[in-house]
């Protein structure tokens, strides 16, 4: 609906919207266009990294026994979780452990067996963006704990 007009005795009288003048975009300054491309680069980068590390999240599980009669078993597993169980009359030492990763960075694990002592060494690698885990279960002969 158009503006309303009426003509008084004193003039014109005007009801309705304003007639803008010529519009000037909003400039930013030189330290305001390099925040905002620095904000959008960020941005740009979280995505990916997201994006990245969902695609690249992996899982290995890894079983193997170790048999004859180990004198003692020895875990330096860093942060991860462990689950040890007995295993009644067992003669072997039975591991089983889930690994979870992204970007390709898996645990390091070494296995050893020195003086009748079963060992094992794992650790997850140091990267900016934490995307590893463990949990090993180990069942041993008479012997029952847990712990993590």
């Amino acid at each position: 609906m158009p503006p309303i007009q009426t003509v008084a005795s004193l003039g014109v009288v005007s009801i309705g919207a304003a007639v803008p003048g010529p519009l000037r975009p909003a400039r930013l300054s030189p330290w305001g266009r390099l925040v905002a491309a620095s904000a959008l680069v960020a941005g740009v980068v979280t995505v990916v990294l997201a994006v990245w590390s969902v695609a690249s999240t992996q899982e290995r599980r890894v079983a193997y026994t170790v048999r004859g009669a180990a004198a003692g078993v020895s875990l330096d597993v860093g942060d991860a979780d462990v689950e040890v169980r007995g295993g009644g009359r067992a003669t072997t030492v039975a591991v089983q452990h889930v690994d979870r990763f992204g970007f390709g960075h898996g645990p390091v694990t070494r296995r050893t067996i020195a003086g009748g002592v079963f060992s094992v060494r794992s650790r997850c690698p140091e990267t900016v963006l934490h995307g590893c885990s463990v949990r090993y279960r180990v069942v041993v002969r008479g012997r029952e704990t847990g712990g993590s």
